[in-house]
């Protein structure tokens, strides 16, 4: 009974489409295929899309900020240095203008040499201070023991040739004494 059973269930198949000619089917076959290269192609773009994006985030991002901190540490150093040439900038023209002082010959020793023959010539005469202004003249403050020496000390200086332009400032008289604080002026001649 199972034959035929089974014999009775068979089904009648036909088909309408008229059967594909072998061009046909290559032409098919071509068609999907195209398809499927097509699909490969934009999924291998894409992949590799997605591969330099990753490159670009955790490679090429990385190097631009090591590259920024590299060149901000850059820039800090020649901040740095900008402060070192403005000093040595200010050095080289402070030094500038100090060479023509320079060149000169102050022959400080022969000044003090100087003072010590005169203080030397006046018996009672002190230098109580010495100085030396920005235009080159020397100025000593005696202390004496009255006006009459000040007078010889001013007329002695006067008479040495070494020295030029011997100027008497002034001449005061200490309260509490006879003595008298006198300041003196003048250059060297050889200076």
């Amino acid at each position: 009974m199972d034959v035929s059973v089974y014999d009775q269930t068979r089904v009648f198949k036909f088909n309408l489409v008229p059967p594909k000619t072998r061009q046909e089917l290559i032409v098919l076959e071509e068609r999907d295929n195209s398809i499927l290269y097509s699909f490969l192609l934009v999924f291998f773009a894409m992949l590799i899309f997605f591969i330099l994006n990753l490159i670009q985030t955790f490679v090429i991002n990385q190097r631009i900020e090591l590259s920024e901190k590299q060149i901000a540490t850059q820039e800090s150093q020649l901040d740095g240095y900008d402060d070192i040439r403005r000093i040595h900038g200010e050095l080289i023209t402070k030094s500038e203008l100090l060479e023509p002082v320079l060149r000169r010959d102050i022959k400080l020793t022969e000044m003090l040499d100087l003072s010590q023959e005169i203080v030397a010539k006046n018996p009672g005469a002190q230098i109580v201070t010495y100085a030396r202004e920005a235009t080159g003249e020397f100025v000593l403050m005696f202390r004496l023991p009255n006006v009459d020496a000040a007078t010889l000390l001013v007329d002695s200086m006067l008479a040495d040739s070494r020295l030029s332009g011997v100027f008497a400032r002034g001449v005061q008289q200490r309260v509490d004494s006879e003595e008298v604080d006198a300041i003196i002026s003048f250059s060297l001649s050889n200076v």
